[in-house]
């Protein structure tokens, strides 16, 4: 124990079903201590969503596929009031949005990841950007969003990341 005293974090995890979203997972999973998951978003797996709501336990989950939501209220069964259920693009940007997250891992595949990007830093969160079609289509306004809410976004998928290290150490 250091003696450091490090708070726990709020993350959402937007694209929890894919590659990015089951590694955020595991990552959250292996640190309880530092993290709790209180977002999870997802295309339009519902049982997988559904899975993954029961095991994390967060407050909001979201269906890109709004045709989806009956199928995952379906699947949480009697546990369905214990969460607040959005829906498409609007329920993304809602659900980034939320000021009580820390964190928020955007994991959304093609141009449905950009009203993540939007609702993060709308709130001033801190963005983990795996999602290159919102930089692509609006890269300037986030940049821009960033610096006036004075929060970052980090590019956490490969290629990107592998990118700005090389632009921060200069190599």
């Amino acid at each position: 124990s250091t003696g450091v005293f490090a708070p726990m974090k709020t993350i959402g995890i937007f694209g929890s079903t894919g590659s990015i979203g089951r590694n955020t997972l595991h990552i959250a999973e292996a640190h309880a201590d530092r993290f709790e998951v209180v977002t999870l978003a997802a295309g339009s797996s519902a049982e997988t969503l559904c899975e993954k709501a029961l095991r994390y336990r967060p407050s909001t989950l979201v269906m890109v596929d709004s045709t989806a939501v009956d199928a995952l209220r379906a699947a949480l069964g009697s546990a369905v009031s214990e969460f607040r259920i959005l829906a498409g693009a609007d329920g993304l940007r809602e659900a980034a949005a939320d000021k009580t997250l820390d964190i928020v891992m955007n994991g959304v595949t093609g141009a449905q990841g950009l009203p993540v990007s939007l609702g993060a830093l709308e709130a001033g969160t801190r963005l983990g950007l795996a999602n290159k079609e919102s930089m692509v289509m609006a890269g300037p306004l986030l940049r821009e969003m960033a610096a006036n809410s004075d929060t970052e976004i980090i590019p956490v998928d490969s290629e990107h990341s592998a990118l700005f290290q090389c632009l921060l150490t200069g190599k």
